[in-house]
């Protein structure tokens, strides 16, 4: 569940949107001067187009402030990264329904009742147009695999993610988007991710988190809100996500609580936009939270041990049900023998007095 600081920003980013269509974006972040970041904290506003807002404008003055901290108003108007009517070989990391809609596998997980799944986004799943919700894998080494997962659950509120139940596991062998550890995303931190549609190492650090919006036909007002975080390269590289690469994990790097290097998950891209350069990610704690059943650290590292797991489950079932057998056959042939020992006992003395009531009535009756 969303904090309370957060329900708060989202509070204020529906009131503040029934009075400015143009926001696309409320959140926490850094303020600006001059293209500069600054230590200070501000409110973030984002809008579709920065404009000089005149007497004679359509739009009106935004907050000065808001949530008791200074506003800065930044361009931002994040497209979602799936994808559409393309070419299917040229996707890795890349599923898709009949009609080729799709995006990219993200963060594998574990969950507590479906065992191994996959993340993704949840405007990449909601327009899968098979009836069972079953989505192809394409490696872009020209293999391409039917029915590799099925969508599992669609979130329907505060994140754009979706749970894919993996009906293969042997396709994540080689996977790098296994998750072991995880951590929420705070401004400043250097993220990175390769997309599942580009190929392409993107990079860059976190400026904004809070709220963004997603075009939604199914929602009352056309808009989805979805938790989220921002980043950007700020060594001039370009972090912007291609049509495709929704749902790609995205990563930091950080020392374990034993000092050794690891990969952290921060989320996953679901757009891009506002400046040529900036990413769009969905916190996967958040995600957590929204799914309790999904337990990151049960992950296996080669995901062919859940095969291996499920044999074992298999073996574990069958030797359970041997023994039961066994046990009753045990049962049973203690009966016997209890029944054996009885009339070894009693038998002898039972047939000598029927013996003797016999010849006692022969005797009578000659």
């Amino acid at each position: 569940m969303p904090t309370s600081r957060q329900l708060e920003i989202l509070e204020e980013f529906k009131k503040l949107r029934e009075t400015h269509k143009e926001v696309t974006f409320l959140g926490e972040g850094k303020k600006e001067r001059n293209g500069e970041l600054t230590n200070e904290n501000a409110i973030i506003i984002g809008v579709d187009k920065k404009i000089k807002i005149t007497e004679d404008s359509e739009r009106k003055l935004l907050p000065k402030e808001l949530l008791g901290r200074q506003t800065d108003v930044h361009e931002i108007n994040d497209t979602p990264t799936s994808t559409y009517n393309v070419d299917n070989s040229m996707i890795k990391d890349y599923f898709d329904g009949p009609k080729w809609i799709g995006g990219s596998i993200g963060p594998v997980i574990h969950h507590k009742k479906e065992g191994l799944v996959a993340l993704t986004n949840r405007h990449v799943a909601i327009h899968n147009t098979s009836e069972d919700g079953m989505w192809s894998y394409d490696d872009r080494k020209g293999n391409v695999v039917e029915e590799a997962c099925q969508t599992l659950d669609i979130a329907q509120k505060d994140v754009d993610a979706a749970i894919l139940k993996v009906l293969k596991p042997e396709l994540f062998e080689l996977t790098s988007n296994i998750v072991y550890d995880v951590v929420a995303p705070s401004i400043g931190t250097r993220v990175f991710y390769k997309g599942g549609n580009s190929q392409k190492m993107c990079e860059g650090n976190i400026l904004h988190i809070g709220w963004g919006s997603i075009h939604d036909n199914t929602q009352p007002d056309n808009l989805y809100y979805t938790l989220n975080f921002r980043f950007v390269n700020l060594q001039g590289g370009d972090a912007t996500p291609i049509s495709g690469d929704s749902g790609s994990a995205v990563y930091t790097n950080m020392k374990t609580t034993d000092g050794k290097d690891s990969f952290f998950c921060v989320g996953m891209i679901y757009g891009g936009g506002g400046r040529t350069d900036f990413a769009a990610a969905v916190p996967i704690l958040e995600v957590l939270n929204h799914y309790p059943d999904l337990e990151f650290r049960k992950v296996k590292i080669n995901p062919q041990d859940y095969i291996i797991e499920e044999l074992e489950k298999t073996v574990e079932e069958q030797e359970q049900s041997i023994k039961a057998q066994a046990d009753k056959l045990k049962n049973q042939q203690y009966a016997a023998i209890r029944m054996v020992r009885y009339m070894s006992k009693h038998a002898p003395k039972e047939l000598y007095n029927i013996t003797k009531q016999a010849r006692s009535f022969a005797n009578k009756n000659k």
